[in-house]
């Protein structure tokens, strides 16, 4: 059975932790083992037992000279380590057209479905707020009534002696 390992390897008390690493996927590789080397872990593909028995003998092998963490993730449903990793990888990466534009129609059908529900709303806060300066013109005239005697200010006398009538009007000499 084929099957796929990630092994991430972590040499501990290494000045340099690239020569137990490059060691490690060498002696894999002079075992015909596909063997590719990330930025975190390392892939190796082969025949099951192969691969069991070579990742046995080169962790022995580096655990004889350094002190070594190895953890593996084994699994026969990756593809293979290989040049057509890349183009696998890359075909899962993007979106078909039929799909953008099915993720588009959904999008203008909610929105016109919200729209309408959302006018409605605006509307209703644009009068609410109406109301609320409605209630509040009312509360000051109140205030103002009480304040004088429940009588109206007059549109031609100035509230203050020495201001002038709004508009300009001058009253006759009284």
């Amino acid at each position: 059975m084929k099957v796929q390992a990630e092994i991430s390897l972590y040499p501990l008390h290494c000045s340099d932790l690239t020569e137990p690493i490059w060691r490690f996927a060498e002696s894999l590789k002079a075992n015909n083992l596909k063997v590719e080397i990330g930025p975190m872990s390392t892939l190796i593909s082969g025949d099951s037992q192969v691969v069991f028995k070579n990742l046995n003998k080169a962790f022995e092998t580096l655990a004889a000279e350094y002190q070594v963490v190895m953890t593996a993730k084994i699994s026969n449903a990756c593809p293979e380590v290989g040049d057509d990793r890349e183009v696998i990888m890359n075909k899962q990466r993007g979106f078909t057209l039929i799909e953008l534009l099915v993720v588009i129609a959904i999008i203008a059908v909610l929105l016109a479905i919200l729209m309408p529900a959302l006018q409605r709303i605006k509307e209703q806060a644009r009068e609410m707020s109406y109301r609320a300066n409605l209630c509040q013109y009312g509360v000051v005239q109140m205030m103002y009534l009480d304040d004088h005697d429940d009588r109206y200010p007059s549109a031609w006398r100035s509230m203050v002696a020495n201001e002038h009538p709004v508009g300009g009007y001058q009253w006759p000499n009284s």
